[in-house]
């Protein structure tokens, strides 16, 4: 069969039989259906352009040429029968799901969706540029991506990789000349385990990546893991510099050092580490590793949903280590944060914990929780900021954190949902000793170390006193 001119399949196409051959000249062949090429029929790609917007299906002879094949539907496509293609296009948002390996001697455009390898892999054989374009946090490979490097120094190629809805893309580069080396790489969602050097007091809690170099030899490469990249912040890096690639030939170790360092990129918390020089052989593991204890809480996630007039407080943690306690804090407008609510934290943990705590009075209208994790040696860490609407409405209170708070630190009153500019504060001491009185401006937090006291304020308990035009309450502190 010859294409003559753009032809339109309104169902699903079928080339089949020995003496069935296609061939699609420099024309284009969009098919609303499947894709069938069965039962010794030859398919020429030739130039044309070909689109699908069903299901991928080749057992017979698919002869690539220079054409462009594109999985083309919003919706799930599959590809049955190990295929090579010349460049191939994912568009659409749909997912690409592999039932056999597919090669690409061209270039691979992921404009809108992503390919599901499972246990296949993508092939791509272009050594002579980046082979895959359009990667982002929504178009990536998920599953085994194998990439043909040319032989000289200084060539790098990024593996656009990922699982599920995480995307964490890593890049290679090669320092030395090499000789016709292939390397393939999967990301897996599981912990790395085993013994760790003694430069490294970590390594990741949530995830490590197979790189093998599959054919060839590559000289001198550098590997480069990025972390945070899209999604939850499941790597929680405090000082990027302090990160570096550890290397093993099992998942279950032992690691070596390979060096290195992170950056943030382009802001915090996403960034990359690179190695030093490693080596890449098969089967060959990398993970993140840290030189400190940047990682003290893996913070699997935090939210905070408002419903039934109370907001509740989740968070999970994948592994905590030294981990006094978690202050849940809330604001009225992201900027001036009160603590609400501490949780004691479990110390050292290597499995994943769930913590649910409620806020029984939230503010009215928007407010913003954030969960601050702080350390026996009272180092603290932040998460993410949440954002919640009550649309309910709740009456004025008095704040005052960190309480209980010690003698040296910062002491601060604040009013929540008091519409008034100016109140009456008083504070006294369970005996009704007046360490401070006056008018204060009630719309800022008020640093009690910068009000002018009578008296100092030592260990003990003490009355926080304020009244206003729409509210008189009374709040007890104490101080250690």
């Amino acid at each position: 069969m010859q294409a003559w001119g753009a032809t339109t399949v309104g169902g699903s196409y079928l080339n089949s039989g020995a003496s069935a051959q296609h061939n699609a000249n420099n024309n284009s062949l969009v098919i609303a259906g499947n894709f069938s090429n069965t039962t010794g029929a030859t398919f020429n790609a030739n130039s044309g352009s070909i689109g699908t917007n069903g299901n991928w299906t080749n057992t017979a002879s698919f002869n690539a040429g220079t054409g462009s094949i594109t999985f083309a539907s919003a919706a799930s496509q599959s590809l049955s029968g190990t295929t090579t293609f010349n460049n191939l296009i994912r568009s659409n948002g749909g997912t690409l799901s592999l039932n056999n390996n597919i090669a690409v001697t061209g270039l691979l455009t992921l404009s809108n969706g992503k390919i599901v390898t499972g246990s296949n892999t993508v092939s791509l054989t272009n050594i002579a540029t980046q082979p895959v374009s359009g990667h982002t946090t929504m178009n990536f490979i998920d599953g085994r991506l194998s990439i043909s490097f040319p032989n000289g120094a200084g060539t790098s190629r990024v593996f656009p990789v990922g699982s599920g809805s995480i995307y964490r893309p890593v890049t290679i580069q090669q320092t030395s000349a090499s000789s016709l080396p292939v390397v393939s790489v999967q990301m897996i969602n599981t912990p790395p385990t085993g013994t760790v050097p003694v430069t490294v007091i970590g390594i990741s809690p949530t995830r490590y990546y197979e790189i093998d170099l599959t054919s060839g030899t590559m000289n001198a490469p550098l590997v480069t893991l990025s972390f945070n990249t899209n999604g939850v912040a499941d790597e929680l890096v405090n000082v990027p510099g302090n990160l570096r690639i550890v290397r093993g030939t099992s998942p279950a170790g032992p690691w070596t050092d390979e060096g290195g360092a992170g950056v943030f990129s382009p802001a915090s918390p996403a960034g990359y580490a690179t190695s030093g020089i490693t080596s890449i052989i098969n089967p060959t593991y990398f993970t993140l590793g840290s030189v400190d204890n940047i990682l003290p809480v893996l913070l699997k996630s935090f939210d905070a949903k408002y419903k039934n007039e109370i907001v509740e407080l989740t968070w999970t943690t994948a592994t905590e280590k030294n981990n006094a306690y978690f202050t849940v804090e809330r604001s009225s407008n992201g900027l001036y944060y009160d603590s609400i609510f501490s949780v004691q934290g479990a110390g050292d943990s290597k499995v994943v914990l769930n913590y649910t705590e409620i806020d029984w009075n939230p503010l009215q209208g928007i407010s913003y929780y954030r969960l601050r994790q702080t350390d026996y040696d009272r180092t603290t860490s932040l998460s993410n900021v949440v954002r919640v609407e009550n649309t309910g409405r709740r009456p004025s209170m008095i704040s005052v954190y960190p309480n209980p708070s010690v003698n040296t630190e910062d002491i601060f009153v604040r009013m929540i949902n008091d519409h008034g500019t100016e109140g009456h504060l008083e504070i006294c001491n369970v005996t009704g000793m007046v360490f401070y009185s006056g008018v204060v401006n009630l719309t800022m937090p008020l640093n009690i170390k910068d009000l002018p006291l009578n008296y100092r304020l030592e260990k003990g308990v003490y009355l926080v006193k304020i009244a206003s035009t729409n509210f008189i309450g009374i709040q007890k502190i104490i101080i250690n």
